[in-house]
């Protein structure tokens, strides 16, 4: 229905074809991601068969992100249209049409994984707030990886000032 968020849910791929996905700038990272990391890909409906989403054409080139209007086919590639009802509305639905039309064709600030990509804009859409769950745990992960090496720090500090402290 217009001004509905939808969202594609993309399976990892494994061994099937990753020509749907496939473009002038795909490298062998974006379809290492394809075939192993599920992920959401969201977008507004703008009119009947129509979409406005964010995207970028490569992982190594997500600077270069921008808004675009698909037909629905086009934004499935092959998946499956849900309706995300869990984002909080706070514009009619004709607000919100407008609020995606609006940045068409820009660059919406880039888009990045982690910080400014297809979620942040659909919520923005929606509630004029930069938002994205996927996002929030990507930043998690991310921050964790570092975990190991921090405790490892710091119980070698631990042990460091137990072993100084039972010397003197």
């Amino acid at each position: 229905m217009k001004g509905d968020v939808l969202f594609v849910l993309r399976k990892p791929l494994w061994f099937k074809s990753f020509n749907s996905r496939r473009n002038e700038y795909t490298v062998l990272l974006d379809e290492l991601i394809a075939r192993t990391m599920p992920y959401k890909h969201y977008g507004v409906e703008v009119e009947d068969g129509y979409v406005i989403h964010f995207i970028c054409d490569s992982i190594t080139r997500y600077p270069y992100g921008s808004i675009r209007k698909v037909t629905m086919e086009e934004f499935l590639k092959g998946g499956i249209c849900e309706v995300d009802h869990e984002m909080t509305y706070r514009f009619t639905r004709d607000r919100i049409v407008k609020r995606a039309y609006s940045k068409l064709n820009t660059k919406f600030g880039g888009y990045h994984p982690f910080k400014n990509n297809c979620e942040h804009f659909a919520s923005w859409c929606v509630n004029g707030e930069r938002v994205s769950q996927q996002a929030y745990w990507g930043n998690r992960a991310d921050s964790l990886m570092g975990l190991p090496r921090r405790a490892l720090k710091r119980v070698t500090t631990a042990i460091a000032l137990i072993l100084f402290n039972n010397l003197y």
